[in-house]
């Protein structure tokens, strides 16, 4: 699992790398935040009734959407990373975009890291692995 999630970063990070060596950059803004709302489940146990209770809680997440124009055709691309406070990311924030000179429509943040961190988590998954295989074998 490990090494699977490696590969994927590993193919993550050359589209970043290839992005910042071809790919055309111009500068966008944060035309609006989409809201997404993960749930989350926890179990809490009451020691007076001896019973178990469920508990759901959703947080709102917001992603910025960025607005780019390119020869005069506009194009939107959305943030890779949100943010649980609406007031970290503004309407007017500005990016730097980097998009495909093919098709526009292709492009990513300048500042995406995201390959590397499934690397980093890849590399974790798998010597985390190694290491406690043979407790259970």
């Amino acid at each position: 699992m490990g090494l699977g999630i490696f590969a994927f970063g590993i193919k993550l990070a050359n589209r970043e790398k290839e992005a910042k060596q071809y790919w055309k950059q111009t500068e966008g803004v944060v035309k609006n935040l989409e809201i997404s709302k993960s749930s989350s489940l926890s179990r809490s146990h009451s020691s007076s009734k001896w019973s178990m209770s469920e508990v759901r809680s959703s947080a709102a997440r917001y992603i910025p959407v960025y607005e780019y124009y390119v020869d005069s055709v506009q194009y939107s691309v959305k943030g890779r990373r949100s943010t649980s406070d609406p007031q970290a990311i503004k309407a007017g924030d500005k990016a730097v975009i980097l998009y495909n000179p093919a098709n526009p429509g292709n492009a990513m943040l300048e500042k995406t890291r995201l390959g590397r961190a499934f690397m980093v988590v890849g590399i974790i998954f798998f010597i985390t692995g190694a290491a406690f295989f043979p407790l259970f074998c």
